[in-house]
């Protein structure tokens, strides 16, 4: 087992679990930031004895995202929804969270950072249009670069594959319409 520490965002989801085995079988530590641990216990056995942590993270509150991030090598946000519930809203998630997520990357060092766009990546519900979902990958991109490598992952269908990116804020934000160089 490494002593890479990777906090994951959003780890109880379809992409999550497979990223949490993927990272498991790695030899990572994990630390699977959910909104209800008590439902994500799903993913413990992915990984050996006390290499899969669940602590509880809501993306929607600065103190919550900055306990998670504390001390990891890598962040990964793979939060998202697909239907407005409670207080859950596309705006909250798929725009002011990763930026959240990021401010806080912004201050740490060598942290990197993988956001995946999943409100760009699917189809998208019509509340949340492609301009807004495309501003929260690019705000995630422009200010995590202080805090380590960055990568954006999203793309507006299955065709169209994601585009992986390094580096300035001159190099463009994807493929999502609206997103421009």
């Amino acid at each position: 087992m490494s002593e890479r520490i990777v906090t994951v965002f959003g780890g109880s989801g379809f992409l999550g679990r497979h990223l949490i085995q993927k990272l498991a079988n790695d030899g990572a530590l994990i630390r699977v930031a959910v909104r209800r641990p008590e439902s994500a216990g799903f993913l413990r056995p992915m990984g050996g004895v006390g290499q899969i942590a669940l602590i509880q993270a809501n993306v929607r509150d600065d103190e919550s995202v900055a306990r998670a991030i504390q001390g990891a090598d890598e962040v990964v946000n793979l939060s998202g929804i697909l239907v407005e519930r409670g207080r859950q809203r596309f705006a909250e998630v798929h725009v002011r969270a990763p930026g959240r997520i990021a401010r806080e990357l912004s201050i740490r060092d060598n942290v990197g950072a993988t956001h995946v766009d999943r409100a760009a990546a699917a189809a998208r519900p019509a509340a949340l249009s492609p301009p807004a979902a495309a501003h929260g990958g690019a705000v995630a991109h422009r200010r995590s670069l202080a805090g380590g490598s960055t990568r954006l992952l999203y793309g507006p269908s299955a065709d169209s594959p994601p585009k992986q990116q390094h580096g300035t804020d001159e190099e463009t934000h994807g493929n999502c319409p609206g997103n421009g160089p």
